[in-house]
């Protein structure tokens, strides 16, 4: 969408409105709740990877990343855990 949006000079909302008025079908994207951010952290915080939450959750790892980071929590680098 990024990419369409700066090749054509358009906003993304440009660009849902002629997809949609062209008759395709965009999906809807699931926004975590508060309760589910509070648990991300929680099971963050206490080992979870965030694939695993991610799955848990319906959503890409990448999805729990920014909501962690937006809760302020740092996260760790790809890899195995190791006991602390």
């Amino acid at each position: 969408m990024k990419k369409l949006a700066s090749e054509w000079q358009l906003a993304k909302g440009s660009i849902l409105n002629i997809l949609r008025d062209s008759g395709t079908t965009i999906r809807r994207q699931k926004r975590l709740t508060n309760d589910e951010i509070d648990h991300a952290v929680t099971s963050y915080r206490n080992g979870e990877s965030l694939d695993r939450i991610g799955k848990r959750l319906g959503l890409a790892h990448t999805t729990i990343r920014t909501a962690l980071q937006r809760r302020g929590i740092s996260t760790r680098s790809g890899g195995v855990r190791t006991q602390q």
